[in-house]
């Protein structure tokens, strides 16, 4: 946890407060009752004197900005800005960080002296549910007229929706496998190809949960499902989903795969022109 710049959401701590916040609210609680879970939730940041006027900030903004700042949280913030508890941080930056983080605590003290926003209902936004099953092996047909395949391993349960866990399959031919050929393919392995003439695959290449928006899913960006495999036990997609590599989206996966078929391309022909 911690800060990588002077802005007011360019810190863990003050952006995990405003996600907890923001979510209590959308799940139905009051305006007590989400306040009390940030600050129950934060309690030990609270006590902490770096990280105590980061949440006080935090949470007076986030309030704010939905018109629903109370009087005890508004004092909390104001009086780290009239105290300075705020510089503790920041006392060995260098002048201009410095500077920016002071424009930042001036924006914030306006706007907390400011009138708020009406009041709206906060609403949980829908979840997206992906359509794919632990098993299904897509393929992707590359300007080659390769394929590539993916397999989804397991479906990553969270709040915001339900999204396959894919891994990348050791295949680059012109034509499909057969079904038992398909159940034998192994998982592309990162930092290697299966021969000499493959691309080693970069270790973020090679899995990834894939996030998708409402209306648009892996078919409309060339993913076509070919098959099932069978899926791996439930522990192990249980492990899946609390240890993943990385998170993308269908398009990072379309892109990623014609620039691949094109570097394997390259490499094929230096070397029959060598």
């Amino acid at each position: 946890m911690g800060a990588w710049g002077p802005g007011l959401w360019s810190d863990d701590t003050a952006s995990d407060v405003r996600a907890t916040y923001r979510e209590a609210l959308e799940d139905g609680l009051s305006d007590e009752d989400a306040t009390a879970k940030v600050l129950a939730e934060f309690a030990a940041e609270l006590a902490d004197q770096d990280t105590s006027p980061v949440v006080s900030l935090a949470l007076a903004v986030s309030q704010h900005d939905r018109g629903r700042l109370t009087g005890e949280i508004g004092d909390r913030a104001l009086e780290v800005l009239r105290s300075g508890a705020d510089w503790r941080r920041w006392q060995d930056a260098e002048p201009r960080v410095r500077a920016r983080r002071a424009a930042v605590l001036a924006r914030v003290g306006d706007q907390l002296a400011g009138p708020q926003p009406a009041g709206q209902p906060v609403r949980r936004p829908a979840r997206h549910v992906t359509a794919l099953k632990p098993g299904d092996v897509l393929a992707f047909p590359a300007p080659s007229g390769r394929f590539r395949l993916l397999a989804v391993r397991a479906v990553v349960e969270g709040r915001h929706g339900a999204f396959p866990f894919v891994r990348l399959l050791d295949f680059h031919r012109d034509h499909l496998p057969a079904g038992r050929e398909l159940a034998k393919l192994r998982d592309q392995r990162a930092g290697r190809g299966s021969d000499r003439d493959r691309p080693a695959e970069p270790w973020w290449s090679v899995d990834s949960v894939v996030l998708h928006s409402r209306g648009r899913d892996f078919a409309d960006y060339g993913f076509k499902i070919i098959g099932q495999v069978p899926a791996p036990p439930e522990t192990e997609q249980e492990k899946l989903g609390t240890s993943l590599a990385s998170y993308s989206g269908w398009q990072f996966w379309q892109e990623y795969l014609r620039g691949h078929d094109e570097l394997l391309g390259q490499r094929l022909e230096s070397k029959r022109c060598g």
